[in-house]
């Protein structure tokens, strides 16, 4: 069993009451804050100088919407900030709004950060009561792929730590990596290796759990001699190999050209163990 992160879900993570529920991912818009530099969701054609700036501002402006959750200590003092591409997807709030409330879904909040970057990604998630700024990459995954079951949605930067190594041609690269026992190849899996060495060559206790902590990666298991191991070895090797994506890689092959034949036998009697009521050809 998947032990669970230390990493935390979010680098601020908010607890409230929900006051219209519902889940939203979009930018974070702290307009309690003050305000430096100019973020994407601020209009831009604050800055114009003149009528003439105005328009080429306008002109330039994105014409997709960006999404975005607005962060304030009430409704009802909204600072006219917002560009015109912006789409608010959900509020954050420290004081309760009058009636009516807004649709989208909204969080009552009992304290806002003190200082906020002003482009941050935030998940508000108003059915559970809680909202992550700046989530972890598992927790934005999860609430993403949520989002896409029902609806089409923006697909986040998710950072590039995570992602496979790929050349630059786009051939694939897997960063493998090395275990000394069965105990071990299960975390060196959940770290983040795409394969496992296992250096090795005894028994695990229960051979199911170790397939499911890999979560399907390739196992490659290094043998020393193939003529050191006895049929009860190679009988729950087979076995171990429908659980496993399961790779033999062997240090000295100097009988290798016997030892064909004698897989194929393991593997029939193997076979016919598992299913006796079926039909075998002696050939």
């Amino acid at each position: 069993m998947r032990e669970p992160s230390s990493e935390p879900p979010a680098k601020w993570t908010l607890y409230g009451i929900p006051l219209q529920k519902g889940i939203a991912l979009g930018i974070g818009a702290p307009l309690y804050l003050p305000t430096y530099g100019s973020p994407i969701w601020f209009d831009p054609r604050l800055f114009a100088q003149d009528e003439d700036e105005w328009r080429d501002i306008d002109y330039r402006m994105p014409t997709e919407p960006v999404e975005v959750i607005g962060l304030t200590r009430a409704l009802d003092d909204i600072p006219p900030v917002l560009a015109p591409y912006v789409r608010v997807v959900g509020w954050i709030v420290e004081q309760p709004p009058e009636p009516p409330l807004p649709t989208v879904p909204v969080l009552l909040a009992p304290k806002l950060p003190a200082l906020l970057p002003p482009e941050t990604t935030v998940v508000l998630d108003a059915n559970a009561g809680v909202a992550y700024i700046e989530p972890s990459v598992a927790v934005l995954a999860r609430y993403q792929a949520q989002a896409l079951r029902v609806a089409t949605h923006t697909r986040y930067h998710l950072e590039g730590a995570h992602l496979p190594v790929r050349t630059w041609d786009s051939r694939p690269i897997q960063v493998g990596g090395v275990a000394a026992d069965w105990d071990a190849a299960p975390q060196v899996a959940q770290a983040g290796a795409e394969l496992v060495w296992l250096t090795s060559d005894t028994l695990p206790e229960d051979i199911r759990a170790t397939a499911h902590a890999l979560g399907g990666k390739p196992l490659w298991l290094h043998l020393t001699e193939l003529t050191a191991y006895d049929n009860a070895y190679w009988w729950w090797l087979l076995r171990a190999s429908a659980e496993l994506h399961l790779t033999l890689f062997v240090a000295q092959q100097m009988r290798c050209k016997r030892q064909p034949t004698r897989w194929r036998l393991h593997a029939r009697r193997c076979a016919q163990s598992m299913y006796p009521s079926a039909r075998w050809s002696s050939g």
